[in-house]
């Protein structure tokens, strides 16, 4: 088990490395769900290829 005190600099950097890492994953994950949500919207032909890309 890992201890080491709340300010130190250890913590510090671990925590804004964890932060970075969720805001690149968040990033990339939205990139997915768009061409997602597109594909869907494609597929069902709710809304036509040409005015669903804008």
């Amino acid at each position: 088990m890992l201890h080491f005190a709340p300010y130190s600099a250890f913590s510090i950097i671990a925590l804004v490395i964890c932060f970075a890492l969720v805001c690149i994953f968040e990033f990339v994950n939205g990139f997915h769900d768009t061409a997602n949500a597109v594909a869907t919207v494609i597929y069902t032909r709710s809304l036509r290829a040409r005015s669903e890309s804008f």
